[in-house]
């Protein structure tokens, strides 16, 4: 099965996204049966979930900790370009199906608790936030339910819970106005595991099988996830008070040899940094960022929150991992002032100067700041599908269009990535079996018949025969394909020019006869 890009490729899939809906012509047409069944000889399969392209499941975790005002201001203010995606799709008939939720990054603070915090599995517990704690008096919750369910339709919504006259872009400014009153030790990727896959009545029915899944991180700090019973946030064993201490300095490992982050000012940046397995060794204290990769990069039964982690796309807007420098300074200085660096060392001072992480970036003449987030961005970098774009980035347009060029993408062809045969006059040969597989209820999986390869005379004419599969050169499979093609299925559309879709559950798969 064909993923989602590596690191060394994200280059490669934002400029395939910019073109994804365009083609340049179909192939010279070619004399082959209904069938087109590939002879004996190499073929290769690949499959693609037929539907999920449509039905999109999105996630918004949102810090709910201090400094986080001017974020989630940015954030709702540019929440209807990343609709707009949609609403062009709408415009050409592919009618999207959307649920947008939002949770915090509060679980309260381990045993203990912490000033602000309830202890350990308290806070919001990962709930979708149907209004958000700081949202205005007037602010309704979507219909039954703590999640907005829209679907676009031909002339407007085919299918929506939005309260009243209350529109999307304003039902969802209430339920992301989150404020900042939350816990200061965020559980960002754990809140995230739980609101997924720990069966909270308030998510119910959010996650859905045959859509694909969205995540978008937005946070000012690192990621703490730890237990509900971990000593850190109040125990005096692990040193003055200050995050920096209780969190950071365990989960983060620095340089070759991979060693905890110094007790005192490091005096210049660490280098390689990374997360710390099992809380430096001690998994009582911070979990282990492992299960969180998981969850957006493996399959369902090995821990992650889709069957097909090709279906899962991360977004963070985080602080950068680097610079990671340690400084003395007031702990209590609040966000999103800059540290002042104090000397001697004295956490009983007052003021107390002791050892803090130093910001990472900041803009706004330092009215926005953020902590290099090394924990949450690993686990950003590992999912198949993914961006991100600093915390202190002036306008998050960048990263919304980004988004939205991926979800477009997505929206968009699938391109056979092996080389196809070549007849003696140079022409290429696609000779493919094509069917839709469908997943049914039980679990079991009903293969349709072999679908027809589509009228090569009628490429531009509504097919007579459908759903019926065509291979086509388009400009979005220039550098992913070796010939440049793509193979679609056309469904045909309804009396009112929708777009057919098949069942909930379909895949499509393709085995074609490639080169030796």
């Amino acid at each position: 099965m064909t993923r989602g890009p590596s690191g060394s490729s994200l280059a490669l899939w934002a400029s395939v996204a910019l073109v994804a809906c365009n083609t340049d012509g179909a192939l010279p047409p070619l004399e082959l049966p209904d069938a087109a069944a590939p002879a004996p000889g190499p073929t290769r399969t690949w499959e693609w979930a037929a539907n999920w392209r449509t039905r999109i499941d999105l996630l918004f975790v949102i810090d709910n900790g201090d400094g986080m005002e001017p974020i989630q201001a940015e954030l709702k203010n540019k929440f209807g370009e990343l609709l707009k995606t949609f609403m062009d799709s709408a415009d050409q008939g592919t009618f999207a199906d959307l649920h947008i939720g939002v949770i915090t990054t509060d679980l309260g603070a381990g045993v203990a608790g912490a000033p602000g915090c309830d202890r350990g599995g308290g806070g919001d517990g990962g709930r979708l936030q149907a209004v958000g704690r700081a949202a205005d008096p007037s602010c309704l919750p979507p219909k039954d339910g703590s999640y907005i369910h829209y679907a676009f339709g031909p002339s407007g919504p085919s299918q929506s819970n939005l309260p009243g006259n209350q529109g999307l872009v304003q039902t969802f400014t209430c339920m992301a106005s989150v404020g900042t009153s939350g816990c200061r030790y965020p559980h960002t990727l754990e809140a995230t595991r739980r609101a997924l896959t720990g069966g909270l009545p308030e998510n119910q029915g959010f996650l859905r099988d045959d859509a694909g899944l969205v995540v978008v991180f937005a946070t000012n700090k690192d990621d703490g996830s730890a237990a509900a019973g971990s000593p850190l946030f109040g125990d005096d064993r692990f040193g003055y008070p200050g995050r920096y201490q209780r969190q950071i300095r365990r989960g983060v490992v620095c340089g070759p040899e991979a060693t905890m982050p110094p007790d005192d000012a490091s005096g210049a940046p660490l280098g390689d940094c990374h997360a710390a397995p099992n809380g430096f060794g001690d998994p009582t204290l911070l979990l282990d960022v492992g299960p969180y990769v998981a969850l957006f990069y493996s399959r369902l039964a090995e821990g992650g929150a889709k069957d097909d982690p090709t279906r899962v796309m991360v977004f963070g807007i985080t602080g950068p991992s680097s610079p990671f420098q340690v400084i003395r300074a007031d702990p209590r200085t609040p966000w999103p002032a800059p540290y002042v660096q104090c000397s001697p060392l004295q956490p009983a001072g007052v003021p107390p100067c002791v050892a803090v992480l130093e910001r990472s970036c900041s803009s706004f003449g330092g009215a926005l700041s953020a902590e290099p987030a090394v924990r949450l961005n690993q686990v950003i970098a590992q999912a198949g599908w993914r961006q991100r774009i600093s915390t202190c980035s002036d306008d998050y347009t960048a990263l919304l269009e980004r988004t939205t060029r991926l979800l477009d993408y997505h929206h968009g062809p699938q391109c056979l990535t092996a080389p196809l045969p070549v007849d003696p006059a140079g022409q290429l040969v696609v000779a493919c079996a094509v069917v839709d597989e469908t997943r049914l209820g039980d679990g079991t999986v009903r293969a349709g018949p072999p679908l027809p390869r589509c009228d090569p005379t009628d490429v531009d004419a509504a097919h007579a025969k459908v759903p019926c599969w065509t291979v086509s050169r388009t400009p979005s499979c220039a550098s992913l394909s070796p010939d440049g093609v793509e193979l679609r299925v056309d469904r045909g559309r309804d009396p009112s020019g929708v777009k057919n879709q098949p069942p909930a559950g379909t895949t499509v798969r393709a085995t074609c006869a490639v080169a030796p």
